[in-house]
């Protein structure tokens, strides 16, 4: 991934300010963080440290500085929170930028919201005269009533959310023609929906792979499936075996894990713990990067 990243021209912003990888080596991983109880992610002096935190830039940017934050006490830290929340730490770079022209954009106050509550929509027109607000369903026309003026080239407009029909919508800025200028997807959900998870089979045979849908998710940008083993009572205790963002969708479809999906050592098709061996597993939809599961779907893999 790193030499994808500099191939395509992105810069490490850490060892741009600090060269020297002897003097100033930028371990973020892992942290000196408090012991969560039970849990058997909790690092230890037997696990090595590294760098696998970044921050890239690309472009026309200078690095000014770049440095490590994370947990008291450690000298490499020039920042620190007590208690430090993670078992990675942070880098945190400071950057000149050349200022660039705004533009066209759309931008919603929430990617999920349930059915009744304010949709606003903040804009950057080129107003040119005639633009628009639309919110549309994913596949369809503007919805009625659903359509705002821009009336000017910064500004926002809100939409009651009520006669929308739960599923996905975009918000567009579409000029005088009615061409789009530009747009973002939301989701709307019904009011005291709680999300669902499915596979699309309850048993596979050994290395066939298993697709899941949710729906009715809260759209974080960091909500994940986790499969672990049915014995595993605690997503947070016990680990994972492969993994999938759902790329902050409200509903969606992982098309057969472990298909893009990682596992917990970062093995693939050819190592462990993929395929699954024979044995009843559990997929949890756990929320924000972290462990709490709200839906979850059990199947079973045989030989």
């Amino acid at each position: 991934m790193s030499k994808a990243l500099a191939g395509a021209g992105f810069r490490d912003s850490y060892r741009e300010a600090n060269p020297d990888p002897v003097k100033d080596p930028g371990l973020t991983w892992w942290a000196a963080r408090p012991k969560v109880a039970a849990w058997a992610g909790n690092p230890t002096a037997k696990d090595s440290q590294d760098r696998i935190d970044y921050v890239y830039a690309a472009g026309p940017s200078k690095t000014v500085s770049s440095v490590i934050v994370g947990e008291e006490g450690d000298p490499s830290v020039a920042y620190s929170v007590s208690p430090w929340p993670s078992d990675h730490r942070a880098v945190l770079s400071t950057f000149e930028v050349r200022p660039a022209p705004m533009p066209v954009l759309v931008a919603t106050n929430k990617w999920l919201l349930t059915a009744g509550e304010p949709l606003v929509v903040t804009y950057h027109s080129p107003a040119k005269g005639g633009e628009k607000v639309q919110v549309t369903p994913a596949e369809g026309k503007p919805a009625p009533g659903m359509e705002k003026a821009a009336a000017a080239t910064d500004g926002r407009v809100t939409f009651d959310t009520a006669p929308l029909v739960p599923g996905a919508y975009e918000a567009s800025l579409v000029g005088e023609d009615g061409a789009t200028l530009t747009s973002t997807p939301f989701w709307v959900r019904a009011r005291g929906a709680k999300v669902q998870l499915t596979t699309d089979k309850r048993t596979y045979a050994v290395g066939e792979p298993i697709v899941v849908d949710w729906r009715d998710a809260p759209a974080d940008r960091w909500d994940w499936l986790g499969v672990y083993k049915a014995s595993a009572a605690d997503p947070a205790v016990d680990y994972y075996l492969v993994w999938q963002y759902t790329g902050g969708a409200m509903a969606g479809t992982v098309h057969g894990m472990p298909a893009g999906a990682l596992s917990m050592d970062g093995a693939t098709s050819e190592g462990k713990p993929w395929p699954l061996p024979a044995s009843k597993y559990v997929v949890y939809y756990l929320l924000a990067d972290a462990y709490e599961a709200v839906a979850h779907a059990d199947f079973t893999v045989v030989k």
